[in-house]
Order: C-alpha cells, then structure tokens, then sequence
C-alpha cells in the first residue's frame, strides 16, 4: 500500500507548524510550531521506512525525535525567558499584543 494518506498528513502537519511559525512572533508558539515541523519530518521517514521495508528510516527517525525533544529542552527555558522579559519591558500597564 502507498503511504500516500500518511505523506498527506505530514506535508498538512508542515503547512500548519510554517503557518504557526510565520503568522506568530510569540517564542513558545515558533517553538511548537518548529516541534511540528520536526514531527512531520519524522512521520515522513517513518512512512517511508515501512513502504520501502528498511529499518535504517526507522533508527533515522529515532535520533531525529531524540534531536527534537534535545531542541526543545534546551529552547523552552530560553523562549520563557525571552517571553517574560518582553512582558516586563512594557511595564507600563498597557497591554502589548
């Protein structure tokens, strides 16, 4: 059978972590987003893998979702940060969007 569904709901994951990425300038949304996009990555290879029977995509994938949750334990602390020195910048008690 052709992965062609699961290849479908990869390239719909990518288009909404780019989407996500570019119409947001919150950094804990552009991290979701990015974690997204890796998830998508990582559906593609394993999609792939099963179709053609290698188990290389399969430990490919593995190390690629080890690389992303490495991502996101070293960004996620950073992108706090970042989000809550942006609110302590405007305290002025206005409301930035």
């Amino acid at each position: 059978m052709m992965p062609v569904p699961v290849l479908t709901l990869a390239a719909v994951l990518f288009a909404i972590g780019a989407v996500g990425t570019a119409a947001r300038r919150n950094p804990l949304v552009n991290l979701l987003s990015l974690v997204v996009m890796g998830q998508s990555a990582v559906v593609t290879l394993l999609a792939c893998a099963t179709y053609y029977g290698q188990p290389d995509g399969h430990v490919f994938a593995l190390i690629s979702e080890l690389i992303i949750v490495v991502h996101v334990a070293i960004a996620l602390p950073l992108a706090l940060e970042d989000s809550r020195s942006a609110e302590t910048e405007a305290g002025d008690g206005v409301d930035v969007p």
